[in-house]
């Protein structure tokens, strides 16, 4: 009976002074990690055409809601969805939604945070693309953006819609808006002061013989005439 009781006594020492070491342990903080928030609900109105078409505005619309949701700093809503929606609700308009109210209205109907808006217009061959960012709750614009680009609107898919929409998302721009293409002049002529198109001889009455030379430069072409007798 003796070794048994002092067995358990042992063990109990044992465990109590386990317990007092764990407690004793300095205790390590507890470190609380903080989710990101979620990036804002967003839906990109067709964007007003001023100066192009209505369908070329369209297609560039398209481009501005890839490149945003390739930033990933939105949760950007598909066109086919918006479309949808606002079919099923029956929200009508009378071409493109462009005044603050009727924009705000369309964001309360699609259950976004934020609604995208613009026009894009064309005056000779320089374009301006305006795009602004709406807070469905308070209709209040949050961000702006104001573009310009001189040259052919093919550039605006290529460079110019992906310029205006790191410039929204706040996001550095590595590439800048291409420069209008000159047109490249023959090497051979900038070589060339003077360059003579050609030469012939042409014979005048009374036995008289003219040389004709004509002399071209790169503006201004002359004629120069030599007179020999035979």
């Amino acid at each position: 009976m003796i070794m048994p009781l002092l067995f358990i006594r042992i063990s109990y020492a044992i465990l109590l002074f386990s317990v007092c070491l764990v407690s004793a342990a300095p205790k390590q903080p507890v470190e609380t990690v903080i989710p990101p928030a979620p990036a804002p609900t967003v839906a990109v109105n067709n964007f007003e055409a001023r100066g192009i078409s209505p369908d070329e505005a369209a297609t560039l619309t398209d481009v501005f809601r890839t490149r945003l949701m390739k930033t990933e700093k939105y949760q950007v809503m598909e066109r086919g969805q918006m479309e949808a929606i606002l079919k099923e609700q029956a929200f009508q308009q009378s071409g493109i939604c462009t005044d603050q109210e009727c924009i705000v209205e369309m964001g309360q109907i699609l259950g976004i945070e934020q609604i995208i808006a613009g026009s894009l217009g064309k005056v000779g061959n320089a374009y301006s693309i305006n795009v602004r960012i709406i807070s469905v709750e308070s209709g209040k614009i949050i961000n702006s953006v104001s573009h310009s680009y001189t040259g052919p609107i093919e550039d605006l898919l290529t460079s110019e819609i992906g310029v205006v929409v790191n410039k929204l998302a706040g996001l550095e721009t590595l590439y800048e808006p291409r420069a209008p293409k000159k047109r490249e002049r023959n090497s051979k002529k900038l070589k060339r002061n003077l360059i003579i198109s050609g030469i012939g001889a042409v014979a005048v009455g009374g036995g008289v013989a003219a040389l004709l030379i004509i002399k071209r430069s790169e503006e201004t072409a002359t004629l120069e005439v030599i007179w020999e007798k035979p």
